[in-house]
C-alpha cells in the first residue's frame, strides 16, 4: 500500500475501523451480520458527537470492502480460515447511504487499491 503513495496515516485508520467493528460485534468474521453493520453504524450516529455521513459511508466502505477481500477465495484467506478454524468468513452487503455526495468529493478506486486497503486492516486485526 505503501508503494501506491497511500499515507501510513490512512492505513492506520482504516485498519482502526477494521478494529473497532470487530470489538463492536464481538464475533470473526465468518459470524458478521448486515444486522451487525447496521448496529455498529447506528451506535456511531447516536453519539453526543455524531460522525458526518461522510465518514459513515467511509466505515461501511471499508467494512463491505475488507469482507469483500477475506471471502475473495483468490487472496487464499478462505482455505486458511477453513484449515485454522473450521469456517470462512461471509461476504456480508452494507446498504450504501444514499446522501448525495458534493461534486468532486468523490474519490475513485482501483480494485488494486481497494485489495491492498483490505489486505492492510486484516495485518493490522492480527497484529
Amino acid at each position: 500500500m505503501l508503494a501506491r503513495g497511500l499515507a501510513v496515516d490512512t492505513i492506520k485508520g482504516w485498519c482502526r475501523v477494521i478494529s473497532r467493528f470487530v470489538e463492536f460485534a464481538n464475533e470473526y468474521p465468518w459470524h458478521w451480520r448486515p444486522l451487525d453493520v447496521d448496529q455498529f453504524l447506528a451506535d456511531l450516529r447516536s453519539q453526543h458527537t455524531q460522525i458526518a455521513l461522510s465518514t459513515l459511508r467511509s466505515y461501511s466502505n471499508a467494512i463491505s470492502m475488507f469482507c469483500s477481500y477475506v471471502s475473495d477465495s483468490r487472496y487464499e484467506w478462505v482455505a486458511f480460515c477453513e484449515k485454522q478454524f473450521g469456517d470462512v468468513p461471509s461476504l456480508i452487503y452494507v446498504i450504501a447511504l444514499t446522501q448525495r455526495r458534493r461534486a468532486g468529493s468523490h474519490v475513485a478506486c482501483t480494485m488494486e487499491m481497494i485489495a491492498d486497503r483490505l489486505r492492510a486492516a486484516w495485518i493490522g486485526f492480527h497484529s
